[in-house]
């Protein structure tokens, strides 16, 4: 898919959940656990839907685009991945990625390079059962690189086992967007686009992999034009 096309396909995409604002002044400032949690249910999130709405889209089909979270239900959630008290001091919540199939992840990262994933499952009544993915309760010091302002940085991601069924085969990708860059996507094998969750300057998305194949991040500025890309397997 060409460059034009790609940020042609975008508009569509965000304009099927609701346009977003994805600016890097604010996609790339969150300096508290407070100020955490609005960013990740506002930087580039869709608006919130009502409680009953939301839970139905949680467990719903997976989509391409992230479901808007209220901001009750990332502090719920926050504060279940913090009472494993596996994450460093100094981390906070950055951004929350949910888009159906029951699977919420929410992505931890500090300024001194300690980051951790917990991830949650949403239940039909409208409850959650949580676990820490990644921690970083450790006291090692790590070197802490700046970002260019049109790099991507993958950090890692979650997926299924190997032994997985097709049908129940998924693959996630988190990583850190330089400031230059306002929204991230995912260009799989079959050409479709996958919208990340952007906030404080992470990125975080999954998808269904019956599958298996390259699959390419591409960073886009304001104007949707492709600055950076990144081919993985």
């Amino acid at each position: 898919m060409g460059k034009a096309q790609i940020g042609l396909a975008v508009m569509f995409l965000v304009a099927g959940c609701g346009m977003q604002d994805a600016t890097p002044s604010a996609s790339h400032t969150c300096q508290d656990s407070a100020s955490a949690v609005a960013l990740a249910t506002s930087c580039t999130e869709p608006s919130p839907l009502p409680r009953i709405a939301e839970v139905e889209a949680l467990v719903g089909p997976w989509q391409a685009t992230p479901i808007g979270l209220s901001e009750g239900t990332v502090r719920e959630l926050d504060a279940e991945c913090q009472a494993f008290n596996l994450f460093a001091p100094s981390v906070s919540l950055v951004v929350v990625d949910a888009r159906g199939q029951g699977r919420v992840i929410l992505h931890y990262a500090g300024d001194d390079g300690h980051d951790g994933t917990c991830e949650s499952t949403a239940q039909a009544d409208g409850s959650f059962l949580t676990r820490p993915a990644s921690h970083t309760n450790h006291p090692q010091t790590i070197e802490v690189v700046p970002l260019e302002r049109y790099e991507l940085r993958v950090h890692g991601g979650m997926g299924s086992p190997g032994s997985a069924a097709p049908a129940d085969r998924w693959l996630s990708v988190t990583g850190e967007a330089g400031p230059g860059i306002s929204q991230v996507v995912a260009e799989l094998p079959d050409q479709s686009l996958v919208e990340a969750s952007m906030g404080g300057g992470w990125f975080v998305l999954w998808w269904p992999t019956p599958v298996t194949g390259e699959h390419r991040l591409i960073g886009l500025n304001d104007a949707g034009e492709e600055v950076a890309s990144l081919t993985e397997r």
